[in-house]
Parts: structure tokens; sequence; C-alpha cells
């Protein structure tokens, strides 16, 4: 979209609202089942392994789809991928009572996955395209503060269903709402599009399609080989991994290795996870008030950093608590205008492309990195060292920043 479009129309902004509850979704089905397995496990009528093995397979199916569904939604566009695949995500929501076995379960949950591992890509597409550079990350931060939402959702609302109706009514109640988020969407897109009829969602393969731009392989690869994209995926792949971790074993870390009582710990970590509400949100603002992604996303992983080397220092627990604090707002600083950063790297045509496979490398280091703190911390018996090892995860991330070029008003 052309910079001559300052201001947010309230079009724009009810589609942001939709592109907020699109990125809510996936948690809402991610919690949804978490909740339901843990409160309602013995009527589900499986046992502990297999809820655990039914949760992973939504993770794995969420993470594959994520390395091409940004290649479909170059080719066919986000609204088919956004509000289609809402819909289906819905009618899978709807199945999971009436799914007769194990096998079938775990089959609907993978699909729910996969589904749902469409969304960052297709939403980063809206918007790069939808939204000008002013207002972008922004933007991108109002829309992360959905998977804070939905998790929300799932931890506040969705106890007390199953306590008052049964299991069951997480997923038809999960299904109203998603149904009706993909709808709204479809409608505020088509809406949308028609009032800026000179913003091309869509491109073609052989560029024979209308007004359609071009996509070749080997502009595909040749994008990928960005340093801005290479290092990118490399960094969001340490501070997710870094950040996913340390919430691993912080709890053990606090109780076992700073004396803390585990409750009061628990208590900590919950309370600080509210801070997405408005961080995500303030790390665009920044960024474009700053007009710079760099600006933000190096002091924030340094902040990063910084706040690693308070949770080893300090005893005291208002200090460990402003630590806890500085950790998730730093890594939202670092990592909510790094995501605009990749996209706005990537010619416009191949912004879906080139977001899902970042955002799909970056989720493997959530599940490979944790693996290594533990291997360090059954090595060495040492929560320190593991602590350690998490800082310099950040700092290398950090040292791989600076070496990105700015892309604010590139476009």
């Amino acid at each position: 979209m052309t910079e001559k479009k300052q201001g947010l129309p309230l079009l724009s902004w009810i589609l942001a609202v939709c592109c907020l509850m699109i990125s809510c979704i996936s948690f809402i089905m991610r919690g949804a089942w978490s909740t339901a397995s843990q409160l309602g496990y013995e009527s589900i009528g499986i046992g502990i392994t297999q809820i655990a093995v039914i949760t992973s397979a939504y993770t794995l199916g969420s993470t594959i789809s994520g390395f091409f569904s940004g290649l479909l939604t170059d080719l066919f566009g986000p609204k088919k991928i956004l509000g289609g695949v809402s819909i289906c995500v819905a009618l899978l929501s709807f199945a999971i009572p009436f799914c007769p076995n194990y096998t079938t379960l775990l089959l609907v949950r993978f699909l729910s996955g996969f589904a749902t591992g469409v969304f960052f890509a297709a939403n980063m597409k809206v918007q790069v395209k939808a939204f000008p550079a002013s207002n972008r990350a922004f933007i991108h931060g109002f829309v992360m503060t959905g998977p804070n939402l939905g998790l929300i959702i799932s931890n506040a609302v969705f106890p007390t269903v199953i306590l008052a109706t049964g299991w069951e009514y997480v997923f038809y109640i999960s299904a109203g709402m998603i149904f009706l988020i993909g709808v709204l969407f479809l409608v505020t897109f088509t809406m949308w599009s028609k009032q800026n009829p000179e913003v091309e969602f869509v491109a073609s393969a052989s560029g024979s399609a209308g007004n359609k731009e071009k996509m070749s392989l080997q502009e595909i690869i040749k994008a990928f080989a960005h340093k801005n994209i290479l290092i990118g995926s490399f960094a969001n792949f340490m501070f997710l991994g870094a950040s996913t971790g340390i919430s691993t074993y912080l709890i053990m870390y606090f109780t076992n290795e700073q004396g803390m009582d585990p409750v009061a710990a628990g208590g900590i970590i919950a309370s600080s996870s509210f801070i997405g509400l408005f961080v995500n949100s303030l790390a665009g603002i920044l960024s474009d008030k700053l007009q710079s992604r760099k600006k933000v996303v190096i002091p924030g992983a340094a902040l990063y950093a910084l706040s690693i080397v308070g949770l080893i220092s300090f005893k005291n627990v208002l200090l460990l608590t402003i630590c806890i604090y500085l950790k998730d707002t730093s890594f939202l600083l670092a990592t909510r205008p790094l995501n605009v950063l990749v996209a706005e790297s990537a010619d416009s045509k191949y912004v879906s492309t080139v977001s899902g496979v970042y955002n799909a490398f970056s989720n493997l280091g959530m599940s490979i990195l944790p693996i290594v703190y533990g291997a360090v911390l059954s090595s060495t018996n040492s929560y320190i060292s593991a602590m350690w090892t998490a800082f310099a995860v950040v700092a290398a991330a950090l040292a791989a920043i600076v070496f990105t070029k700015e892309t604010y008003c590139k476009q």
C-alpha cells in the first residue's frame, strides 16, 4: 500500500481486529484441548500418554504446514486462506467430541494444527499489503495480542464451561467463535478490497492472470538468500528457543535454586503473561514512531539478555519479579518488530512465502532448544548453567541482528 494513506479509516481498524481474532484462533484451539484434557480426561476415555501425543500432534501439524502454507497464500490470497481455513478449523473443532476413538481424535487434532499453521504467514500478507509502513509495526503488535487473548480465554473461561456443562461444550463454543471470526473476516476483507482495488493480494505462477504479480522459483530462492531473512530467522529461532527453554524450567529454578515458595513462583510467572496484552502493541508503536525496526529490536534483545543475567544474579523476590517482567517485555520488544523487518525484507508478492518458512523455522527453536537446556541441566546438575546457556543463545541472536539492514519505508 502506498504511503499516501497515512490514516487508518474505520474499515481498516475492523480488518485489523479481524486479523487479531484470526491470530487468536490457534491458541483457542490449543487451549481448548489442554484445558479439556486436564479437567475431563476421564470422560474423554484416553490415557495421560495419549493426551500428550495428541497435544504434540497439533504442534507438529502447525509446524509442518508453516513451511509451505505461505506459498499457497501468495498464490490464492489471504481472503481464501484466512477466511476459508478459519471455517474449516471451526468444523474440526465441532467434530472433536464426535471422534469415536483415539486414532480419529489424533488425526483431527493434527489437521487442526495443520490448518492453523497457515495463519501467521497469511496474516503478515494482510499487514504488509493493507497497512502503510507508518502504522505497520503497531498493527502487527496489535494483531499479535491475539495469542495472549486466546490463552486468557482458554485459561479463564474454558474451565468454568467444563465444570458447568462438560468438556464437549468447550469445542462447540470454540467452533461457534471461530466460525463467526472467519465469516466476519471474509465480509470485512471483501469490503476493504473494494475500497482499495489498487492493492493486489494474489500472485500468479505464470504471471498471465490479469494484473497479478508474477512469481518464479528463482526469485523465491533468491528471497530466502536475503541477509535480513537469514539473520532474522536465526535470531527468532534463538529468541523463541530461549524463552521456551527458560519457561520450561523456571518454576524448578525458582524453587530449587532460589528457594522461592512454589505458589509464589507460579503466581509471578502467571501474572507476567498479561504483559503481552499491552507490550505487543507498545513494541509496534515504538518502532513506527522511531521509524525503525532495528532501533527497537536491538535494545529489546539487549534487555532480554540483561534480564537473564538478573535472574541468575539476584536472590530477592522483588528483584526476581522485576526481572521476569523485564524478560517478557523485552522478548516482545525484540521479536515483534523483527517479524516486521523480515516481512518487509521480502518482495511484496513473497511476503507470505517468506513469513511462513520464517515462522515455522522459528517455532523449531521452541522444540529443540529446551532439549539443549535440559541436557545442560542434566549433565551439570546446575540450573545456573542452563540459565547461562539461555543467555548465550540470546546474546548470539543480538550479535547477529546488528548486521541486518533497516527496512522501514522500504516499499
